[in-house]
């Protein structure tokens, strides 16, 4: 699978420079210059997308600095003809947020200046006020590294003699080509070059880091190391599970549902036998293999996309136990290290058909009770583990070639019979195996020293990844066998026991699979997930948007929830509402007095994420107009909204709009109050969006006559138009994952 697009890391000394040829841009007509942007920091100076500066300051000297600025994170333009100071802006304050792309794009249209930022057209300037010729370019940083800031820079793009924008747009969906006139293109690839055809001479300074994980056009998904690719202008379906297998006693499978539900025991297929190893490859299926029964065993046992072991392969290579397997290269597996006796630090690669190669040479500490997982996108690492004398903490990246590094000193505890999983989309996590311990693995293999876990310390367990970015330790050993499994959540967080089913067992393998096959767009090869056609909200008319799931809005702490939607309407948390991190995170209100200020928005559409508590009064307030709430968006005594709709209430005159999980036109309950559909109630995580005349909201909650909400809010969304009822829907769709509906 190639990963279509590449961003690199810069700022501060480091930075991009491309030589002084006036051929690359001739600003005396029509010319685009844009790329994408992403601050990680502002620091003190902000960041600079790019910089022209002739570095004399003359009369005849030309500049411009596009700058993401600290402090109150402005983001302006300015340049000038001559002198120190510019002569003109054509941004400024502008809101923008660190982690966040936006596309920029700076062009000349006839006798204009113009300035677009994820296609939304800002002030112009007349082209008189500039006319650069031979001016450095510098990508990433100031000329003089003036400012300090960090940030991605992907996909950077010149076109000399063409105005590409003239009118609003909708910002590019895939990585940017080069198309007529470009004469420059570059952090779009591995290396930084230019990849126009003209091979400009491009130069760097200071470090700078190429990234193919923090990139504006995908997301990756990872199923227990096999990698998944969902680009976000492609319809995409399909189911990610995973599957425990084999393990001492017994010969059962136990599949893995997309919420971490295990189901009953199938009954086992081909060779009993434990302390063997499993991977995914192929993009969506897995293969169980070697281990030890009556005899040391390298046979395999591949797994189809929707679940079903098959028999025996004769097995390839050297037949040993305790050994380990993970993902990497997006679609081929490995395994490696393990004992029949002797102990070793051999290999055997897994094709994406499934088909197992012999013996490659081993690298590092020969060892067994290993676990290993596939991390950042496409590698894979194996760790810990015991060499015959003692139990180590070593590590050893697996390159996306399959090449086995040499040990890694180790972090943590050393131990073995423990397991390890991919979460969060690229990371890694090793767990149990000594106590309840982890040790989470960062994107670039770098693995953290202890944390404490939850639930049961056990050896001997398996793990996987599940649904897109989560992952399970299941089954293991403390003085009996167990069959308890305890879910992760796509930030590492363990979770306590939940109760086990099927066999206890342990020295098992486990691995994740997909429900759905590989599609061929354009000649790459793009992986069917469980994820939504489109990827975002609706950003048009969004006033307010509060999100505790994202670390840009709420970081956990503190009393500010930063609105998201660049209006600066950023809410604070009044008598103490807490934080809860699970299912991403939510606000959690007590029911007596708390509540969430902001300034005064008109909205006439609310969407909201969120889960009630037992005990919510009459006509609580997930979001409030007035101190008396008359206006909200208001529950009745059941926990669910009129089916009237109350003169007083949101969505009156607008009943059959509101959705509620997916679902509009719902019918009464007899009670006075809306049904909610498949069974569910407002007490479990739901989704309201209704619409309604414009009102001026100001809280979440309101403190009047003891009508307080009660229970977690997780997102809140208001725009000021009646948004449409597939865009509900498409609201609710690009978030159930994170909530398993």
């Amino acid at each position: 699978m190639i990963l279509p697009t590449n961003s690199v890391l810069t700022g501060g000394s480091n930075k991009i420079q491309v030589a002084n040829n006036s051929a690359y841009c001739n600003f005396a007509g029509d010319f685009t210059i844009e790329g994408w942007v992403y601050v990680t920091d502002f620091k003190t100076r902000g960041f600079t997308f790019f910089n022209y500066w002739d570095g004399n300051g003359s009369a005849s000297g030309a500049r411009c600095a596009f700058n993401f600025n600290s402090g109150t994170n402005n983001l302006n333009f300015n340049g000038g003809q001559g002198g120190v100071n510019p002569t003109w802006t054509l941004i400024n304050s502008i809101t923008v947020s660190t982690n966040t792309w936006y596309h920029v794009a700076f062009l000349r249209y006839g006798s204009t200046f113009y300035i677009y930022i994820n296609g939304v057209q800002y002030n112009t300037a007349p082209t008189a006020t500039w006319a650069p010729t031979y001016t450095p370019l510098v990508i990433g940083a100031y000329y003089d590294g003036y400012t300090d800031g960090t940030g991605y820079v992907s996909n950077f793009r010149v076109v000399n003699g063409t105005a590409v924008y003239t009118s609003a747009f909708t910002p590019p969906t895939a990585p940017l080509t080069a198309i007529a006139n470009t004469s420059l293109l570059t952090c779009n690839s591995a290396t930084i070059v230019d990849n126009s055809g003209n091979n400009y001479s491009i130069t760097t300074s200071g470090t700078l880091n190429v990234s193919s994980v923090v990139v504006p056009f995908t997301a990756r998904n990872i199923s227990s190391g096999v990698r998944f690719l969902n680009r976000s202008n492609v319809p995409l379906t399909g189911t990610q599970k995973a599957i425990f297998g084999y393990g001492y006693p017994g010969n059962v499978t136990n599949l893995v549902s997309n919420t971490g539900v295990v189901a009953n025991d199938t009954v086992g297929v081909g060779t009993w036998r434990a302390e063997l190893a499993a991977a995914s490859y192929g993009t969506d299926k897995a293969i169980f293999g070697y281990g030890a029964g009556v005899n040391y065993y390298s046979l395999t046992n591949l797994v189809s996309n929707t679940g079903v072991v098959a028999n025996d392969t004769a097995g390839v290579g050297t037949a040993r136990q305790s050994l380990a397997a993970a993902a990497y290269g997006n679609d081929k597996a490995i395994f490696g290290y393990g004992h029949d006796g002797a102990y070793y630090s051999i290999t055997n690669k897994v094709s994406n058909t499934g088909v197992v190669s012999t013996n490659t040479t081993g690298i590092g500490t020969t060892r067994r009770y290993i676990a290993a997982s596939g991390y950042g996108i496409d590698k894979a690492i194996f760790g810990y583990g015991n060499n015959g004398t003692v139990d180590v903490s070593m590590t050893n990246l697996v390159s996306n070639t399959g090449v086995v590094a040499t040990d890694t000193a180790g972090v943590g505890t050393a131990r073995g019979a423990l397991g390890a999983a991919c979460y969060g989309v690229d990371k890694a996590i090793f767990g149990y195996g000594s106590g309840t311990i982890i040790n989470l693995v960062s994107n670039t293999g770098v693995v953290a020293t202890d944390t404490a876990g939850a639930g049961t310390g056990r050896g001997g367990v398996a793990a996987a990844s599940y649904n897109i970015d989560k992952a399970i330790f299941g089954y293991g050993y403390t003085t009996t066998f167990v069959s308890m499994t305890n879910l992760v959540s796509n930030t590492g967080v363990v979770a306590t026991d939940t109760t086990g089913v099927g066999t206890a067992r342990y020295l098992l393998a486990a691995a994740g699979y997909s429900t759905s096959a590989p599609v061929i767009i354009n000649t790459m090869q793009v992986k069917k997930v469980f994820a939504d056609p489109v990827t975002s909200i609706v950003t048009s008319g969004l006033v307010l948007y509060l999100d505790a799931g994202n670390a840009s809005s709420y970081s956990g702490t503190g009393t500010t929830w930063t609105d998201l939607s660049g209006n600066g309407n950023n809410g604070t948390l009044i008598n103490g509402p807490t934080f809860n991190s699970a299912n991403g995170g939510s606000i959690v209100f007590d029911g007596s007095n708390d509540y969430i200020q902001f300034s005064t928005v008109s909205a006439q559409t609310v969407c909201f994420w969120g889960r009630m508590d037992t005990g919510i009064p009459q006509n609580a307030a997930l979001v409030a107009t007035s101190a008396t709430g008359d206006g909200s968006l208001r529950t009745n005594p059941v926990g669910t909204f009129r089916d009237s709709g109350d003169s007083n209430d949101f969505h009156n005159g607008y009943v059959s709009s509101l959705m509620i999980n997916g679902v509009s036109n719902l019918s009464s309950n007899g009670a006075g109050g809306l049904t909610i559909p498949d069974g569910r109630t407002l007490f479990q995580d739901f989704y309201v969006g209704a619409i309604g005349y414009a009102r001026n909201i100001s809280t979440i909650s309101h403190i009047f006559d003891g009508r307080a909400y009660k229970g977690r809010v997780y997102a809140v969304y208001l725009y000021n138009r009646q948004l449409t009822n597939a865009e509900l829907l498409q609201n609710y769709n690009v978030t159930k994952a994170r909530f398993g509906l």
